[in-house]
């Protein structure tokens, strides 16, 4: 018998593709055969009350979950920094549309800056070279007021206060660190960045690259993105006239490394920095990354940079579903946000880097 509930069949393929499942896995864990799951998944068979609670139970989801229409993400817009097998990116995607439809909502019912002016008097309308692209990260500096010899403290509050959220995911990428659609389509800029065990200066970079994807291919596709979002980041956390003061060709590692804990850059980010800048040639990086991998700091840098957090996304909520206490203790009615959003909160929570407490309230 095909559906006939408010239950969209569409939700169970987003909800497969959010947890990593295939329809095999679902059909074992609910001690059904593949060949029914399937028919549910088609729309071919009815998602009962019953069944959509044993889902909703085995997924961690709510059955809210699947009473909400499908959202819709263009795949092809979104950036990916490294590559990801077939199930990370249909985790991420799923994981996006349903962020992305959250953040829609929470506009509707929140106050928020609109950063589309913004974003619009800093991104290029034509093909760009190395030297404008160095010249855009530095206008994006400016326009925050620091000076070309300052360090960036905290790139998320940056944004925080510029209105273009940073959400924490809940998927991560086994060889990537973050995603964004640089696309007009979306009207509110979101980055999605795949923090968890990740160090400080990695994920600053990472956020710097997304940052360069939304202002650097805002109306344009061209063919070295990586390379173009890359060279951008470079620029706005260590910009040409500091870099021109603190690196020279000789520079060890160590050297390397007491830049790094004055700019929060990577080692392995400021050799190519040096690079980029001709203050080093081909050879001495190839022998600096050489280095790199035998003193085994491609997987863990010396000098720490602490890891920075988000607060917009967690400020909307707390607007739309409770109260903020003080800048730091964000309450909200988990029952809900989860009702209304039809995501776990402990979901939503973590894309507002587990900001949230949960208030204890009365239905009205």
């Amino acid at each position: 018998m095909p559906a006939s509930n408010n239950y969209d069949p569409q939700r169970l393929t987003l909800a497969l593709e959010f947890k990593g499942w295939t329809q095999k896995e679902l059909a074992s864990r609910l001690e059904l055969r593949p060949s029914y799951v399937s028919m549910l998944v088609h729309g071919r068979a009815e998602l009962t009350d019953r069944l959509v609670e044993r889902i909703g139970f085995i997924a961690g989801l709510p059955v809210s979950f699947f009473t909400k229409p499908a959202p819709l993400v263009d795949v092809g817009s979104l950036t990916f920094r490294k590559r990801a097998n077939a199930r990370n990116i249909g985790a991420l995607t799923s994981e996006w549309a349903l962020l992305t439809d959250a953040i829609a909502h929470l506009r509707r019912t929140c106050p928020i800056s609109d950063c589309a002016p913004w974003l619009d008097s800093l991104a290029p309308s034509a093909r760009v070279d190395a030297d404008m692209v160095e010249r855009i990260a530095l206008d994006t500096r400016r326009s925050w007021g620091l000076a070309d010899d300052e360090p960036i403290r905290n790139l998320c509050g940056n944004l925080d206060r510029q209105g273009i959220i940073v959400a924490a995911t809940v998927n991560q990428l086994e060889k990537g660190d973050g995603l964004s659609c640089p696309a007009r389509l979306w009207n509110q800029p979101v980055v999605g960045l795949c923090a968890a065990g990740k160090p400080g200066d990695r994920m600053r970079f990472t956020l710097a690259h997304e940052l360069g994807h939304l202002i650097l291919h805002r109306d344009r596709e061209p063919e070295r993105v990586e390379d173009e979002a890359n060279r951008f980041a470079g620029a706005l956390l260590f910009p040409r006239t500091a870099a021109a003061q603190e690196l020279h060709a000789d520079m060890t590692l160590n050297d390397f490394a007491h830049v790094k804990a004055r700019w929060g850059v990577s080692v392995a980010a400021l050799t190519r920095r040096a690079l980029d800048l001709d203050v080093i040639d081909g050879d001495r990086y190839r022998s600096l990354q050489i280095q790199l991998s035998n003193r085994g700091w491609r997987t863990r840098e010396p000098v720490e940079v602490e890891p920075e957090d988000a607060s917009l996304l967690a400020q909307m909520a707390a607007w739309s579903f409770g109260e903020a206490l003080s800048p730091d203790y964000l309450t909200v009615r988990a029952d809900m946000v989860e009702d209304t959003l039809g995501v776990p909160f402990t979901t939503i929570n973590q894309w507002c880097w587990n900001r949230l407490h949960e208030s204890i309230g009365t239905t009205a």
